[in-house]
């Protein structure tokens, strides 16, 4: 009977956290978002796939998952979907920083926007979940 509560409390080991994932509509990040929410976690999809974010929300069948628009190059929309998180669910307590970016037109801009990026999301992310 031991190791049934052990599996039982491993499975829900994310219950009463909120995660924002970035990223989240597609990939590594949807994944990360059905595995968070499996395991208990109230998810909040940041991500600039509207149609796809929704459906994983849908699909999840749960009111702990959520989606926000969040292009994380903006910094207004990275600070509208830390916000959204926390008004809906009082905390912030996991942030996923998964979001990547592709410019098409520009490939050669992408690698210094892309490091660029790198360098200043987790801490700019981690900023607006502080405040």
């Amino acid at each position: 009977m031991g190791s049934v509560s052990l599996v039982s409390a491993a499975l829900r080991r994310l219950e009463g956290k909120v995660a924002l994932i970035t990223g989240g509509s597609s990939g590594i990040g949807e994944s990360t978002a059905r595995l968070f929410a499996k395991h208990g976690a109230k998810v909040v999809i940041a991500d600039v796939q509207d149609e796809l974010g929704h459906s994983v929300c849908n699909d999840l069948k749960t009111e702990s998952a959520s989606f926000v628009h969040c292009d994380v190059t903006q910094e207004k929309d990275v600070e509208n979907a830390v916000s959204t998180a926390v008004s809906r669910h009082g905390k912030l307590d996991i942030m996923f920083n998964n979001a990547g970016i592709i410019e098409k037109k520009h490939r050669n801009q992408t690698y210094s926007t892309t490091t660029r990026l790198s360098s200043r999301k987790s801490s700019v992310l981690t900023s607006w979940a502080r405040s």
